[in-house]
């Protein structure tokens, strides 16, 4: 089973500017899925972007195999699908592989022995794709409000009928926690990445921080010191 990495930088972010090489503890964001990815058991792995600044800085940091993409593939309204079914095709004219790994540079806290974990699950089970994933911790579905306009709250089409519920009582729920997606290449054939059989792979919530506002970083810069 040979597997490749995969990780999409595009230069486009509108909740924090140049946020997959925006600094976080003197290095680019990107440095850390980088340098997580070199010290894995992952042995082929390619950084796309749109940007050849991102690109020049991957390589700065020990990143050899740099895809420049199509604009067309890096705006806000590209679906994921729609990228990895042009990768994989421009891909298998120079790799041979079964499944792809995507690991993008906003997950900084994702270790190699994750990368390591994830690719064993996966080979050593009958699934199609593993994703990892981390507890919601009190943020519970069952929990959660909507406002309406005039700022009155009401219930979600998850929210408990029973008010009051310690967290105790409700079941655990998990969520994508964007550090690995790790998927058999045919998949995307049927539009998906998961698949029928998902495999979790649960990480800690500390390591879950998912780099989407300024807020993130602060979180992220914290562990990193800690």
């Amino acid at each position: 089973m040979k597997i490749i990495g995969i990780i999409p930088a595009r230069s486009g972010s509108k909740s924090v500017k140049n946020k997959n090489i925006i600094n976080l503890n003197g290095k680019p964001l990107i440095y850390y899925t980088i340098n997580s990815v070199k010290k894995s058991k992952l042995k082929n792995y390619i950084v796309s972007s749109d940007s050849h600044k991102i690109l020049k800085i991957s390589k700065k940091y020990g990143a050899q195999n740099l895809f420049l993409r199509p604009k067309k593939f890096a705006l806000d309204k590209t679906h994921s699908i729609q990228l990895f079914k042009f990768l994989k095709k421009n891909l298998e004219k120079y790799f041979k592989f079964d499944a792809i790994m995507i690991l993008q540079p906003t997950a900084p806290l994702r270790r190699a022995k994750d990368i390591n974990r994830a690719i064993k699950l996966f080979k050593n089970s009958k699934c199609d794709s593993v994703i990892s994933v981390c507890s919601v911790g009190g943020m519970h579905p069952k929990k959660m409000k909507y406002i309406n306009k005039k700022r009155y709250l009401y219930d979600t089409e998850f929210s408990s009928k029973k008010e009051g519920q310690n967290r105790q009582e409700l079941k655990d729920v998990y969520i994508p926690n964007g550090a690995i997606y790790l998927f058999k290449k045919e998949n995307l054939i049927k539009n998906t990445i998961k698949g029928q059989k998902s495999l979790a792979m649960i990480m800690p919530r500390e390591l879950s921080v998912n780099i989407d506002e300024n807020y993130d970083l602060k979180i992220a810069k914290f562990f990193l010191n800690n």
